[in-house]
């Protein structure tokens, strides 16, 4: 995902609220010709030109960094909105990449009690320290032990963001009967499920997609106070200068790293 936070360098005659100098947050950008580009593309530039209702503003004191990384926080924002996530709820985060400790976050905010799971130890660290009440490097039979200890008839929702399109059974069967399940990653491949299992479980199934635009400015507002806690995520920041060794970092180990930003200020 890309998005972007900067300082504003001018903006338009009909543009009356913000000025040069403000702190703002964005999603892409427009070409010279001035054809859009769909959210959450081509902001990984050094300027960026939007219109003015795809831009939210920040505080004067708000850090850049945790900024622009606010796409994660709304998605998982957006998620948990949409599974209903309720006060003293029993949440399960299986996966803690950026979207899986935005969810964790954003589902704490609402009052649950949210355990996370992840295969690298250094994201299980992090979760336990900034966005879970309980983190653990667990899988197979263990994150079901897991489950069984903390919630004996299964837990209340289960959030999803590992993109594995075959991990719906195994999630299934971690949530109480009338549950949510959250597939909160990206699948790119087709999903099975057993229907059968599913029906008598009664549970919903929450497919979102990207998220709410016009809560930028209450996200934007909220980043400006500090929340979610994005800043202690960020493993990498990264001059501009060096972005193709980034993206192969990105491609090529992806569990080197969890939250990376490209600082377009030079030395």
């Amino acid at each position: 995902m890309m998005e972007a936070a900067g300082v504003i360098e001018a903006v338009g005659d009909a543009v009356t609220d913000l000025k040069p100098g403000d702190r703002v947050i964005a999603a892409g950008t427009r070409f010279a010709d001035g054809y859009p580009v769909s959210p959450g593309r081509a902001s990984h530039c050094a300027h960026l030109v939007a219109r003015r209702a795809e831009v939210a503003r920040l505080g004067p004191d708000a850090d850049l960094a945790g900024a622009a990384l606010f796409v994660m926080a709304a998605v998982g924002r957006h998620g948990t909105r949409l599974a209903n996530v309720r006060a003293g709820e029993r949440v399960l985060v299986i996966g803690q990449g950026m979207i899986g400790q935005m969810s964790a976050q954003a589902a704490r905010l609402r009052g649950a009690r949210v355990i996370a799971t992840d295969l690298v130890q250094d994201r299980v660290d992090r979760s336990a320290h900034y966005s879970a009440d309980r983190a653990a490097l667990v899988s197979g039979e263990e994150l079901t032990a897991l489950v069984h200890e903390e919630a004996p008839d299964g837990m209340d929702v289960v959030v999803d963001t590992t993109g594995n399109s075959r991990r719906f059974d195994t999630c299934l069967a971690l949530i109480r009967r009338e549950g949510h399940l959250l597939l909160q990653g990206y699948y790119p491949d087709p999903i099975v499920i057993d229907f059968h299992r599913a029906h008598l479980q009664r549970v919903t199934v929450v497919f979102p997609c990207g998220w709410d635009r016009e809560d930028d400015q209450a996200l934007a507002d909220d980043l400006s106070r500090g929340v979610p806690t994005i800043s202690p995520l960020i493993t990498h920041r990264v001059p501009y200068r060096e972005a193709p060794a980034a993206y192969r970092l990105v491609v090529e180990h992806p569990e080197r790293c969890l939250g990376m930003v490209l600082q377009w200020s030079e030395p």
